[in-house]
C-alpha cells in the first residue's frame, strides 16, 4: 500500500474523529480515541489491494499449475474472505465456493483460496466479484467450465434501521461445461451440503 493512500485515509477517519466531537464525544481527551485516525487508515489498508497487485498476483497464482490425468470436476468450498462495499465502504463478508474442470493441467489446491481472496481486496459488489472470480477460472485457467457461488453478509445491510440484519445475498456464475442444469444442481447441493469433520 502506498503511502500516498495510508496518507489519504488518515486524513478521512481524521474527519470523521473530528466528526465525533461534534456529536459531544470527547475524542481529544479521550485515550480510546488517541491512535484511531492511524490505526483505523492502516486496518482499511489490509482490506484492499492496489489494483495492478490484484493482476498481477492472479497472474502468478495460474502460472502455478502442475500436470494431472484428472478431467472432472475440482471443488473449493466455503473459502471465506472480506471486501469493501463500493457503496458504503463498509466490510463485507463472504463465503465462496468455486469449481472447475481441467482441460490439462490442474492448480495448486490452495490456489483457489488465494484467488478468492485477492479478488476480494477491493471496493467490488458482490455480483462483480462472483463474475471477476468465473472469469479468471474459466478464460484465464482455459478450463472447460467454471462454477462460483458466493453468500455475503454485507454491513452495509445489516447496520442500516429497517433491514433484516441478518440477510444473505447469494450470486452465483457458470461457464462452459458446468452450464448444463444437472451439473448446476450438483455443484449448489455439494457447497451447501454440511462439512463433515475428519475425526
Amino acid at each position: 500500500m502506498s503511502d500516498s493512500a495510508i496518507f489519504h485515509f488518515t486524513q478521512g477517519y481524521a474527519s470523521i474523529v473530528e466528526g465525533l466531537r461534534t456529536l459531544g464525544y470527547a475524542t481529544e481527551h479521550d485515550k480510546n480515541f488517541q491512535d484511531t485516525r492511524e490505526k483505523s487508515a492502516h486496518r482499511l489498508s489490509e482490506f484492499i489491494l492496489p489494483k495492478q497487485d490484484i493482476e498481477k498476483n492472479i497472474s502468478l497464482i495460474l502460472e502455478d499449475t502442475f500436470p494431472a490425468q484428472y478431467q472432472d470436476i475440482v471443488i473449493s468450498k466455503n473459502n471465506m474472505v472480506f471486501s469493501l462495499c463500493p457503496h458504503d465502504l463498509l466490510p463485507s463478508i463472504y463465503r465462496i465456493s468455486m469449481a472447475y474442470i481441467p482441460k490439462k493441467d490442474v492448480l495448486s489446491i490452495g490456489k483457489l483460496s488465494k484467488i478468492a481472496s485477492i479478488v476480494a481486496r477491493q471496493p467490488i459488489l458482490q455480483e462483480q466479484l462472483t463474475h471477476n472470480i468465473a472469469q479468471i477460472l474459466y478464460n484465464d485457467l482455459n478450463s472447460e467450465g467454471c462454477a462460483v457461488y458466493v453468500e455475503g453478509f454485507h454491513l452495509c445491510m445489516a447496520t442500516r434501521k429497517g433491514y433484516s440484519h441478518d440477510a444473505r445475498i447469494i450470486t452465483h456464475m457458470f461457464k462452459g461445461s458446468l452450464t448444463e442444469t444437472t451439473t448446476k444442481n450438483e455443484f449448489i447441493t455439494l457447497v451447501n451440503s454440511p462439512t463433515q469433520n475428519f475425526s
